[in-house]
């Protein structure tokens, strides 16, 4: 059936987007982070305890959005995850077969529900990195 084949693609393409999209929100996060540990550093300036606390709450700001992109993106996946579950009802059934590699359906490894997520990863780096742009900032107030 042409459909499943379509439904199929896409779902996987879902996936591997949400995944990558989760991987550059952290990235730009930590990266933003940089640039306002680097701010100061550039203008060969010492700041002010206003001007940290501006930093400060620009570090917060990072925080609070990829915080929530990431968790965004994360029910995201899920549901794609979902949708995909649901969907292998009607693959064909060498399809069925290829996926599970000739092992049973139980003792697959691999399977698309079996995939843990990684949304504490994101969020323990994102607020990580929160933490030592604040020590910095504070060290340089």
């Amino acid at each position: 059936m042409r459909t499943s084949g379509v439904s199929k693609s896409l779902t996987y393409s879902d996936i591997v987007f949400f995944k990558q999209q989760q991987w550059h929100v952290t990235n730009y996060g930590l990266l933003l982070y940089g640039v306002i540990i680097a701010i100061p550093k550039i203008l060969k300036y010492n700041i002010s305890t206003i001007e940290c606390s501006v930093l400060f709450l620009i570090a917060f700001a990072v925080l609070i959005v990829c915080w929530w992109l990431v968790g965004s993106l994360e029910e995201s996946l899920s549901k794609s995850r979902d949708r995909l579950i649901k969907a292998r009802d009607y693959f064909s059934e060498p399809f069925k077969n290829a996926s599970l590699c000739g092992k049973s359906e139980d003792k697959a490894s691999g399977r698309i529900e079996d995939r843990p997520s990684l949304l504490w990863l994101f969020r323990s780096v994102i607020g990580l990195g929160f933490f030592m742009v604040s020590w910095l900032l504070y060290r340089m107030a």
